[in-house]
């Protein structure tokens, strides 16, 4: 049974510090895997919810 390519990737990098792990995207600057994270975070936090406006 093969695994697939995000199971073997996630394999690789086991025990490693998102700040040592640097991916580059497309032709945008490449940025630590923690950046990423901390990014990613931040679109999804849903903004909170307002009471009625008067």
């Amino acid at each position: 049974m093969k695994k697939d390519k995000s199971e073997e990737i996630r394999d690789m990098f086991k025990g490693v510090p998102p700040k040592n792990v640097i991916i580059a995207v497309d032709d945008l600057p490449p940025k630590t895997l923690e950046q990423h994270i901390q990014e990613r975070k931040a679109r999804e936090q849903k903004p909170k919810k307002r009471g009625k406006s008067r």
